[in-house]
């Protein structure tokens, strides 16, 4: 990874962390990407892992673009971001057309430049992994709330309340846990949603 000046006459994507602007943009085979002041170049024979998750519909869809070079750094990319609304209050913003218009090209382009890039889609190992545990442990404070109180005779309404909270968020899990963690991805079959 290197500095670099000039501009890169390609796609791009733009973030406001903390207001400060990131742009991303994709040359022929560099990601390049402004943060401040500072420009920096990754080479895409450098990138040995792309990984694009999607949930979401509408107006919700968040979408992610995990990356990993060489040296074990990591990058990411996103669609949503927060930016202030009025210079008073942050509000989420959401570049999906750009994000899309950046990170597939990406994928197919580091295909042909890295055959041995690892490119697969859906969340990553540790989340699938939390999640599949998130749920287990819900379910088995579940059960055993129930028999507890089955052997105790009682009602405990509280227990109760705590157990339902946390068993309505595993529908949202689930998304998560089926989707097996990442899997194979080719870049070809990438298709701009509807």
């Amino acid at each position: 990874m290197q500095q670099r000046s000039g501009n890169n006459p390609a796609t791009h994507i733009e973030y406001d962390f903390f207001q400060r602007p990131t742009s991303w943009a994709l040359s022929e085979n560099s990601l390049h990407w402004h943060m401040g002041n500072n420009e920096v170049q990754l080479s895409l024979a450098d990138i040995t892992s792309l990984r694009i998750n999607f949930h979401g519909h509408g107006e919700k869809q968040f979408w992610l673009c995990a990356l990993e070079d060489s040296a074990g750094n990591r990058y990411t990319i996103r669609n949503r971001h927060w930016g202030r609304a009025y210079r008073i209050f942050p509000a989420k913003k959401t570049n999906t057309a750009s994000f899309l218009a950046l990170v597939f090209p990406l994928a197919k382009r580091l295909k042909s430049l890295n055959p041995n890039a690892i490119i697969c889609e859906g969340p990553s190992r540790f989340e699938w992994l939390i999640s599949c545990a998130t749920a287990a442990t819900a379910i088995a404070m579940a059960i055993s709330a129930a028999g507890l109180m089955v052997h105790q005779g009682t009602v405990h309404y509280p227990v109760i309340t705590f157990t339902a909270l946390s068993l309505l968020y595993l529908p949202m899990l689930w998304p998560v846990i089926k989707s097996r963690g990442p899997t194979p991805l080719d870049p070809d079959a990438l298709k701009n949603p509807e």
